[in-house]
């Protein structure tokens, strides 16, 4: 008797001992941006992790819904992943879930990084965005807040690095823009990169918040500046004071489709007596485009000068061009690294826009 209540003591020690080991061996996790548009989920055991199954890993990103982006299929060589319910909208956010599992044993040095799997940012997008590991209100109620299972014990421990900022997000369509005429909005675009997109939906969006089609816009692959337009007659009996908002469907040959940011426009945006020009990219290096409106037939002048007006290039002169909207790709070769203006002149007006030419050039 006395032998099993040695041996029965020494049993319940080592479960103890054994759950405060496994306690011990919590994992913290936290998202990184590795390169280009990639996330990467990282997790770190606060203790060294050896002999035991990774049971299973859920986490949620959440991202800002004005980038217009996606995320893509994750991916890990070693660990089963996917997405979980696929993206939510929650106020100003996006969201989406996340799992991972596998049956084998791992080894884990204390304190070590390890990589669980990686994403790619998809769709369309403009400029960097921030993406975040969080636990807040909305992944409480969902049930995806962090969550780590080893062993088939509860390892979760702390989100050590909650967010990641300055990821490039994939500009695939840029510079979506809209001016008014008379009775109609005349929109324009350009497709920065090809790729399997194979055209665009036109798209308003109605009173109620549905999203109703303009027109369809094939891709030209003959088109080498890959500017798009569209012309949306204003609806019937709408106030010149309601502003219009217009997003594009961008569909892939894949049968996949994303979305362009919204632009809202009002009917009465651009008044009919000055002119109105933007400039793309900017900051740039070899090449710019500008895009501008001429509310009438005018003669036309575009010159660069520098920041003490002296000219440095001229693009156009005197050039006689109808009323409307016009792009012209502007080589910037050969000029001088800084600050700069183009200037827009016709017979009476005239408009300068400042740009900022960078090295490399």
């Amino acid at each position: 008797m006395i032998r099993k209540a040695v041996l029965l003591l020494l049993v319940v020690a080592g479960l103890l001992f054994l759950g405060r080991m496994l306690h011990a061996q919590q994992v913290d996790a936290g998202i990184f941006h590795p390169s280009d548009s990639t996330l990467e989920i990282r997790i770190k055991p606060a203790a060294t992790v050896a002999g035991f199954p990774f049971s299973n890993i859920v986490f949620t990103i959440r991202w800002r819904s004005s980038y217009g982006v996606s995320l893509g299929a994750p991916f890990s060589p070693t660990y089963a992943v996917s997405k979980q319910n696929g993206e939510q909208v929650s106020g100003s956010y996006h969201y989406q879930k996340f799992a991972a599992a596998t049956a084998q044993t791992v080894s884990w040095p204390a304190n070590t990084e390890v990589t669980v799997l990686s994403i790619p940012v998809m769709q369309t997008g403009q400029g960097m965005g921030t993406f975040e590991l969080v636990n807040d209100a909305w992944t409480a109620a969902n049930n995806g807040s962090y969550y780590a299972e080893i062993g088939g014990e509860d390892r979760t421990g702390n989100i050590y690095q909650a967010s990641v900022n300055g990821v490039p997000l994939p500009i695939v369509v840029s510079a979506l823009r809209g001016w008014t005429t008379k009775d109609s909005v005349y929109l324009q675009w350009q497709l920065r990169d090809i790729g399997s997109v194979i055209g665009f939906m036109v798209q308003r969006q109605s009173p109620d918040g549905s999203w109703r089609m303009v027109r369809m816009v094939p891709v030209d692959e003959t088109n080498s500046e890959g500017w798009y337009s569209c012309t949306d007659p204003f609806p019937q009996s709408t106030p010149s004071s309601t502003v219009l908002s217009y997003r594009l469907q961008i569909l892939n040959g894949d049968g996949s489709v994303g979305y362009s940011p919204v632009v809202e426009i009002r009917q009465d945006a651009i008044p009919p007596s000055r002119f109105h020009c933007e400039v793309y990219p900017n900051p740039a290096t070899d090449a710019v485009i500008l895009a501008f409106v001429l509310p009438a037939d005018d003669v036309v002048s575009l010159t660069l000068v520098d920041m003490l007006g002296r000219r440095v290039r001229a693009f156009l002169v005197h050039e006689h061009l109808p009323a409307g909207s016009h792009v012209r790709s502007l080589g910037l070769l050969g000029i001088t690294t800084g600050s700069h203006f183009l200037i827009l002149s016709g017979r009476s007006r005239s408009s300068a826009v400042p740009i900022f030419l960078m090295g490399n050039r």
